[in-house]
């Protein structure tokens, strides 16, 4: 089985890991609260603020996050937190004989804990108060120690890879609770990897594998290069061919990373009916010397390097290369409304990308696509009875009685609008303009309320859906104004 390895910790981080994918994968609750915190609206507000464009040299990943979750709510600032957990349960953080630590345990720590106390300090939320180093299972060395190696690209890709999760999380989400529990099988392993790898996954595919391993761990193996599973796939693959007098036993119903994967599957049964146990791990004896001594002396590529240390909070981050081709998703799609698919070019500079018209029009259909769905949920709220309280029982301030369905149909109308445009827009952006304009106006005006409102008196979780959407709809904003710009060569203000 792949969940074998001779980490005394592992069933520790694997069975974290099962808490995170019951309760907040296929559920939307919270590893740290009792609040729901990994919702489709939750995911779509840390989506509006999460930008990769502003992730360039200067400061650490985290001194850049923070800056863009200022105006989050508290909710999606402990999302972010809980993501950032989930990203460091694979890197290895307890020291091993002959083996460099990935991301040092106290480092993880503190960077998961910098977002719950974030979340803590914003409108009193009090759930997240106890959350502390010394007093929770899943802050505890044990959890943390991590599973394997993860390597430079792992370590230093970290906005590629939290924007690859943010878009995952929006797909899966999205899917009808039925479609969800369809994956909720352990013989469901492949038909979860061949959606999951419908998703673009540039500068993701690190991630891809290690979150294959945490939900599927008897599935997958604990590896996240992708050259070193075709390796040892490769490898393994001769062996099997040559003692079967070159007659192929190894299926190939897939194609790409999810073939290798399958036939790494294929591999490890083979192995274990012949080495007659299921303690086997390609990475130790006697399987990492077959697989080694085959590929013979070569040059390191980037994610077999060893990783480098994590860098203190006052260090920067320093700028490598890019990982190797094939590990990354080089075309992302964006179908705009006319059916014209735009090709944006992911191996970009940040600079380049902010000039790249195709780049933010397809960001800005992202992010209509998911207000369409929060808009819809809203709207289905605001035709359910309005909640009563107080002695005199008068009806509840909140959200849905601010917004109109009127400004509702509005909102869509400039969707449509928005939806309409082509990569280059023929009118010099009137229409765009005009549509952002109606988005602007009620994003800010929701924002507003939701600043002024510190009573009691409204609920505190439409108090967060508030800041969600107001959120989103000015983030939204702020992409066409980019879209317009780079397609237009001018400024464009709201």
């Amino acid at each position: 089985m792949a969940r074998w390895n001779d980490l005394p910790h592992r069933e520790a981080v694997l069975n974290a890991a099962f808490e995170w994918r019951k309760t907040c994968f296929f559920g939307d609750g919270s590893i740290f609260t009792h609040d729901r915190i990994w919702t489709e609206l939750n995911i779509a507000e840390l989506n509006s603020y999460f930008s990769e464009l502003q992730f360039g040299s200067g400061r650490s990943f985290f001194e850049k996050l923070d800056d863009q979750l200022e105006r989050a709510s508290p909710t999606a600032v402990q999302l972010a937190s809980e993501i950032v957990w989930l990203i460091y349960l694979f890197p290895l953080g307890l020291p091993l004989p002959d083996i460099k630590v990935s991301v040092r345990i106290k480092t993880k720590r503190n960077n998961v804990l910098r977002y719950i106390e974030m979340a803590a300090a914003s409108h009193g939320h009090q759930n997240l108060w106890n959350v502390r180093a010394d007093n929770h299972p899943l802050l505890s060395d044990d959890v943390l120690g991590g599973l394997g190696r993860s390597g430079q690209a792992y370590n230093q890709k970290r906005p590629e890879m939290f924007n690859y999760f943010l878009r995952v999380l929006s797909s899966w989400k999205a899917l009808r609770p039925a479609e969800r529990e369809a994956f909720d099988r352990p013989d469901a392993a492949w038909d979860f990897a061949k959606w999951l790898d419908r998703i673009p996954s540039a500068g993701g595919v690190p991630l891809r594998h290690a979150l294959l391993h945490l939900l599927y761990p008897e599935h997958f193996e604990r590896i996240v290069s992708s050259r070193q599973k075709r390796d040892i796939a490769s490898s393994f693959s001769r062996v099997i061919l040559s003692r079967n007098g070159g007659s192929r036993l190894l299926d190939q119903p897939y194609s790409g990373l999810l073939q290798t994967d399958y036939t790494l599957y294929q591999i490890r049964q083979y192995l274990q009916e012949e080495l007659g146990t299921n303690e086997l791990d390609f990475y130790l004896s006697p399987l990492v010397e077959q697989w080694q001594q085959q590929l013979g002396p070569r040059p390191p590529l980037f994610d077999d390097m060893p990783p480098q240390p994590e860098p203190e909070p006052d260090q920067q981050e320093a700028e490598l290369p890019e990982p190797e081709p094939e590990d990354v998703e080089v075309i992302v799609q964006g179908v705009a409304a006319t059916g014209a698919v735009g090709q944006v070019n992911v191996h970009a500079s940040p600079q380049e990308r902010m000039n790249d018209p195709a780049y933010h029009h397809a960001d800005m259909l992202r992010q209509i696509e998911d207000l369409e769905i929060v808009v819809d949920e809203l709207q289905q709220r605001q035709d359910q009875p309005t909640p009563m309280m107080g002695h005199n029982n008068p009806p509840a301030e909140d959200l849905l009685n601010m917004v109109s369905r009127e400004e509702f149909n509005e909102l869509r109308s400039a969707f449509d609008d928005l939806k309409a445009q082509s990569e280059r827009p023929v009118d010099n952006g009137e229409q765009a303009v005009a549509a952002a304009a109606t988005v602007d106006r009620l994003g800010k005006r929701i924002l507003d309320w939701c600043a002024q409102k510190a009573d009691l008196f409204v609920d505190y979780t439409m108090k967060g859906a508030g800041y969600a959407f107001g959120a989103m709809l000015v983030g939204l904003v702020g992409t066409v104004s980019f879209w317009l710009a780079s397609a237009l060569g001018i400024p464009m203000q709201f």
